[in-house]
């Protein structure tokens, strides 16, 4: 039987609850400390973050770096407007004057770019990283990844947290060999597979060819 209130009597419903925040998921990162490893507290180096903005994570950086720039290239993506891709690419450029990156954040980038574009942004942080300058990659092997690019936080030299996705969508799986041929200007100077369905990469830009001597005879004068 159903019970309806009398008429003129006032209900009180049933305040809403305020919906779950999201676990938050521990990273274990052999990469990023691979990374971080090679750089000296108070040094003097430039970093590119490719995600949001993220405080903690400038903090954090602060500690090695001369400057953090923040590109958000997904922001750039998802806008909707017009060159939003070019505008992208080019925000990425460094400072004028300086030697470009030393170490550039991708997070998990990468894997929400078509092949045509993964090329092309590697190109570009190929124009603007330093020889030697490396490259901080996550990509997944799993069947599906986070609709979206979750927002990475450094919680120590070895552990990333990010908040657990609401949905998912199938992943592009770039196998290896895929990375290293957009890749073309660097070399892939570590490599991990973790049981969370990711891998890690460092791409550490190729140090310029050296000058081809000079032939026999060529350059002088003739007597």
């Amino acid at each position: 039987m159903a019970w309806f209130p009398k008429r003129g009597v006032k209900t009180r419903r049933a305040a809403a609850e305020p919906p779950p925040h999201p676990e938050l998921v521990r990273l274990h990162s052999l990469a990023l400390g691979d990374l971080l490893d090679g750089l000296v507290a108070g040094g003097a180096y430039r970093f590119l973050d490719l995600g949001p903005a993220v405080g903690s994570n400038i903090e954090y950086l602060s500690r090695f770096a001369l400057s953090v720039k923040v590109a958000d290239l997904w922001a750039s993506l998802s806008s909707g407007e017009p060159r939003s891709w070019e505008k992208a690419l080019d925000a990425i450029a460094p400072e004028e004057g300086s030697a470009g990156y030393h170490a550039v954040l991708a997070w998990d980038l990468l894997n929400y770019l078509s092949p045509e574009r993964l090329r092309q942004l590697a190109a570009r942080l190929a124009e603007a990283t330093r020889p030697g300058g490396r490259v901080f990659a996550l990509v997944y092997y799993s069947q599906e990844m986070p609709a979206e690019p979750p927002r990475f936080r450094i919680a120590d030299r070895e552990t990333l947290t990010y908040p657990e996705p609401p949905a998912r969508r199938p992943a592009p799986r770039y196998p290896q060999r895929a990375l290293q041929q957009a890749f073309a200007g660097f070399e892939t100077e570590k490599g991990y597979v973790l049981k969370t369905g990711l891998q890690e990469f460092l791409f550490a830009k190729k140090p310029p060819p050296p000058p081809e001597p000079e032939r026999e005879g060529e350059g002088v004068e003739p007597a």
